[in-house]
């Protein structure tokens, strides 16, 4: 790889451990409000909140789904490129045998 990917790839590694505790810090926040809101019998604010997690959640999938599925239809339709192109050569060479034969 370039030079230039590692340094992205490292600067995206530091920003998510230096923002870490930042998010863990929301998270007790979180829980505190909904176990709150749970005991005043406000169940649409802990609906609404479980509702974002999972949306949450669910995006890093989705994103990484898509990306792997893009990676392994161009890989296979670079490998089946090359089989047809190794297959051209073998015809091409099987027609220079048969007519050095002749």
């Amino acid at each position: 790889m370039k030079p230039v990917i590692y340094k992205l790839l490292l600067g995206i590694i530091a920003t998510g451990f230096l923002s870490a505790p930042q998010a863990l810090a929301q998270c007790a926040m979180c829980a505190a409000s909904v176990e709150s809101n749970q005991k005043s019998a406000q169940n649409s604010i802990a609906t609404s909140l479980n509702s974002g997690i999972l949306y949450l959640m669910i995006l890093p999938y989705i994103l990484f789904g898509t990306i792997a599925f893009f990676w392994v239809k161009n890989a296979r339709k670079q490998k089946a490129a090359a089989l047809a192109k190794g297959l051209a050569r073998a015809r091409l060479r099987a027609v220079v045998q048969a007519i050095e034969q002749n």
